[in-house]
């Protein structure tokens, strides 16, 4: 589904900064995931996962670590919340911050010119925003369920 970079918050923009990194992360519903057969060949040890559970939540992406009676998970990827998942991307990139009342302004030099400003409650989630939109455009493609959250 389609959705705006400027709009994006929680689960759906780390699922989105894991895209602009390059990480393929993977979606699954719980019942999905839990299926043995559909971990041994959709994923690789240190893939990285987010789960929709029966409760309509989405697990934070994740990493997989493997199958034995149950999936296993480790090394959450949460960079619009987590200093240091969301940090290092800031110190990799160009940005210019400003605070506009009571919101962060982030904007990222890329090649040469600045690219369009985006908007955030905190310092993570503008910069985060402004890294996909970077990357990625204006508008993005995730999976429905990551949508449904951005509502809730």
């Amino acid at each position: 589904m389609k959705v705006k970079t400027s709009d994006l918050i929680g689960p759906a923009l780390d699922w989105v900064v894991a895209v602009a990194k390059g990480m393929e992360p993977k979606f699954f519903t719980e019942d999905e995931a839990y299926r043995a057969y559909v971990m041994e060949r959709t994923l690789k040890h240190d893939d990285y996962v987010s789960v929709l559970r029966p409760n309509n939540r989405i697990t934070p992406l994740a990493k997989f670590a493997g199958y034995n009676d149950g999936v296993c998970w480790k090394d959450t990827f949460s960079p619009s919340t987590d200093w240091a998942h969301g940090g290092p991307i800031i110190e990799q990139e160009n940005f210019k911050l400003d605070p506009r009342k009571g919101q962060w302004e982030a904007t990222i030099w890329n090649e040469a010119e600045m690219q369009n400003p985006a908007y955030g409650p905190t310092i993570l989630i503008a910069t985060m925003r402004c890294f996909c939109c970077s990357k990625l455009g204006d508008v993005v493609d995730i999976p429905e369920e990551l949508c449904q959250q951005q509502s809730n």
